[in-house]
């Protein structure tokens, strides 16, 4: 029988028996509208106090560029070329200072950053202790210090102040990036000692961003909503000082994730 006339008299027998549309309840209750305050507080977005960083909270990362600094070489034979910088060796015991610039540069175009830029630092550093003096000596030391300089033109700006000197900040920032490294030791009469550093620091409250750009940097507000709106530029530097290191190499690796 057609499915059609079957089911329009099982209609009609209801209807006949007083049975009415109002009578028929539905398998599933329909969801009632949630309570505006509540949809409100689900999509809130979280407090500093729960996350302690809300401008990067669930937002994905990206890769934003990769280096590796020059080396710096502290050897008698070197020759100072494109990928070495000579410094001075100090295996008599005096103490010896360094501060090379300028070993490699990442450029990070503008609107490429929402509020955060992440580093990730891995140092290579080999170095040779050596006592030629003849007697024992306890204070053989070497101090390494990654630091880089940050260019902005919205460090240009005349509301652009250090809040430390008082002073303008004319374009540019400069600071350590945590990733200090200390040795010292003592050396017997003619012993040499051979030492390989090689590890990595990532991140954590970042290399820059917005939130430390107004706390920790003074900028206000509004600069610093403007900062990553222009082109950054981010040039990488290593400065030290040693004694009783006969020969020495420096350079490290650069990544950059951003937000």
């Amino acid at each position: 029988m057609n499915r059609v006339l079957v089911l329009t008299s099982v209609i009609t027998a209801l209807l006949g028996h007083g049975v009415l549309a109002a009578d028929f309840k539905p398998l599933r209750e329909p969801e009632t509208e949630r309570p505006l305050a509540s949809m409100k507080a689900m999509a809130a977005a979280p407090t500093v106090d729960e996350v302690g960083d809300v401008d990067s909270f669930g937002r994905k990362v990206k890769w934003a560029g990769v280096g590796q600094t020059i080396a710096v070489t502290a050897d008698p034979a070197c020759v100072p070329d494109e990928f070495n910088r000579c410094i001075a060796t100090s295996s008599g015991g005096a103490f010896a200072s360094f501060d090379q610039r300028d070993l490699e540069t990442i450029v990070l175009p503008a609107k490429s950053v929402h509020s955060l830029v992440c580093h990730h630092i891995t140092p290579f550093y080999f170095y040779q202790f050596m006592n030629s003096t003849g007697s024992q000596q306890t204070g053989a030391q070497l101090l390494l210090t990654p630091y880089v300089t940050v260019y902005n033109d919205v460090l240009n700006d005349p509301a652009a102040i250090d809040p430390n000197t008082g002073l303008p900040y004319g374009g540019q920032l400069e600071f350590s990036m945590a990733v200090t490294s200390w040795q010292q030791r003592t050396l017997e009469p003619g012993e040499q000692h051979l030492q390989r550093e090689n590890y990595s620091r990532h991140c954590i409250a970042g290399l820059l961003s917005k939130q430390s750009l107004i706390a920790n940097w003074g900028l206000p507000e509004a600069l610093a909503n403007k900062f990553f709106k222009n082109d950054t530029k981010i040039v990488f530097h290593l400065r030290g000082s040693h004694n009783f290191i006969e020969t020495a190499q420096f350079f490290y690796g650069i990544r950059l994730t951003v937000d």
